[in-house]
């Protein structure tokens, strides 16, 4: 994924409040990628209320809006930390973390600070890279992020103190399912 040009990136900031439905009917400016942008303002105005932490940190990038739908908030993260936190209380007990179903990482970038090596497991690429971006503008150099099939991960030999599986709710046409 190429990093975005820096009149998309005013583009965004300009018009990160601004109606999308609107802003994809007008004229957007020569030199703007008009799809990324569209999707970033949307991702913003989308997390706002779920991932408010993601929102005010400079650099993240978005995703397209199923895995925003499907990701976790930051309440429910911090709630699965505090859930680590108690199965696993020790830091030494705390060496590595692997999350096979990664999606957009919420879940991930709250848990992977408490562990020396973190791995994020995703297998839609485009996603896997919004995810590894994020990473790195989070400030969380020591984790890594996986474009891979989460059974063949799975079976890998090597040791997990803490193994995350969050599947999709969603069946193959985009349905919800229980």
């Amino acid at each position: 994924m190429q990093a975005p040009t820096t009149d998309t990136l005013t583009f965004i900031r300009e018009h990160r409040n601004d109606d999308v439905r609107k802003l994809a009917l007008g004229r957007i400016p020569a030199g703007v990628d008009a799809q990324w942008a569209l999707q970033q303002i949307e991702g913003i105005q989308t997390a706002a209320r779920k991932l408010p932490t993601w929102v005010a940190t400079d650099g993240i990038w978005w995703p397209q809006r199923l895995s925003l739908e499907q990701c976790s908030s930051e309440v429910t993260a911090l709630y699965k930390r505090q859930l680590a936190l108690s199965l696993l209380p020790q830091a030494e007990e705390r060496s590595v973390l692997t999350d096979l179903t990664g999606g957009l990482g919420v879940d991930f970038t709250i848990l992977a600070p408490l562990f020396r090596q973190a791995t994020h497991v995703e297998r839609n690429e485009m996603l896997s890279a919004i995810v590894g971006h994020n990473l790195e503008a989070m400030g969380l150099h020591h984790a890594r992020v996986r474009c891979d099939d989460a059974m063949k991960v799975a079976e890998e030999p090597g040791k997990m103190d803490l193994l995350l599986l969050d599947p999709a709710r969603r069946d193959c046409a985009g349905r919800k399912v229980a």
